[in-house]
Parts: structure tokens; sequence; C-alpha cells
């Protein structure tokens, strides 16, 4: 069997030629993935990092979207942040499930990001050439389509220090990071995307 497995809107998995499904999910590591398509869930929203909660922030939380960013997610109807992009999704139930959050890097790095030309250990990331994902297109169309998406996926993860929070970049295949307050650079307010995740851990 598939190691990717399509859902539908209340969780029952579909076949492989299924034409519509909501969810997919990565038998091997057990999480369960939403993907991406319009409104709530578009592929083309954008969010702040925040997490009000001090257990799970690093100890800093970000700051919260106010309506002056709603340009940034205006397809999703909600606060551009990554905590009301969490929260909205849980109580939709999405595919039957009220525990969706966050991904960890690892989590996104191991079920979602394929090499196709091998790793560059010096430069820890993907050798020059490849295109990573590759394994999950087929079940996740829109999601990591990252040529018209955008190329930084946010993480739950505080990495390396406490104001910036862990990213994939799937375009270059490697782990990085970003501010959780502001760009480095011009210091205006980060927008990135987010992808949730259930199960696993």
């Amino acid at each position: 069997c598939n190691r990717y497995v399509k859902l539908d809107a209340t969780g029952a998995e579909l076949p492989d030629d299924a034409q519509q499904w909501v969810c997919a999910k990565d038998r091997k590591y057990n999480l369960v993935w939403e993907v991406q398509r319009s409104g709530l869930h578009s592929a083309f929203n954008d969010y702040r990092w925040y997490d009000p909660n001090p257990a799970t922030n690093g100890g800093e939380a970000g700051i919260p979207a106010t309506a002056a960013d709603n340009a940034y997610c205006s397809d999703a109807g909600i606060q551009c942040d990554t905590y009301s992009y969490i929260q909205a999704t849980n109580a939709e139930q999405l595919c039957g499930f009220s525990d969706w959050r966050v991904p960890h890097m690892n989590e996104m790095w191991n079920s979602l990001a394929y090499c196709s030309t091998g790793w560059d250990a010096q430069a820890s990331q993907c050798n020059a050439g490849s295109r990573t994902p590759t394994g999950t297109t087929w079940v996740m169309p829109y999601n990591l389509d990252f040529p018209t998406t955008g190329l930084g996926y946010w993480s739950a993860d505080t990495y390396p220090v406490k104001e910036r929070a862990g990213m994939i970049d799937f375009e270059r295949g490697r782990y990085t990071s970003s501010n959780k307050l502001s760009d480095d650079s011009d210091q205006r307010p980060l927008f990135r995307k987010v992808n949730a995740v259930r199960g696993g851990q």
C-alpha cells in the first residue's frame, strides 16, 4: 500500500485515484496533513508567527496579527497569524479532527521533503538541482507548490534563539529560520506560510 493516503472531509481513507480529498495521511509517521486549496486553507495565505502559550513558544510569543494585516490572508477570514489559523482549523474540525497544530521542523522535513539529487552535508541543504518535495506532490498538490506560493513554511519550533522560529525552505531543501517579531532587514512584520498537521509526536 502507498505511504500517503488521501482522506475525505470526515477523515475516511479514499482510493489513490480519488479526484477530491481534503487531507493526506503519512502512514510512516502517523501524521495527517491538511491539503490546502482555497478559502481558509488556501496555499496563498501568509501568517505571522504567534504562539501565546509560554510552554511552547520558547520564551517569545511573537506578535498577534491585526486588522491591518488582513491582506496577507484575505481568503481565510481570520487574523493572519499562526495561532488564529490553528484555532480556526480546530473549530472547523477539518477532516473530523480538532487537534491540529503547527508542525515541528523535523516533521515537515521527514514527512514532506526529499532531496531528489542527494544531501550536501557541508552546506546543510539539498545538492544543487534538487527539487523538494517529490514524494508527496501527487497527494498534496497545492500546499508545496513553491514556485508560486513562496519558500518558507513556519514550524512550531523556536530556533536557534528565542526571537526566531524555524522554517523549512522547500525550494532550496534546507532548514532555516526567521525573526518572530519583524524582518531582519527592514523591521516590517514577517509573514510566511503554515501547513497544519495532527498526530505523530
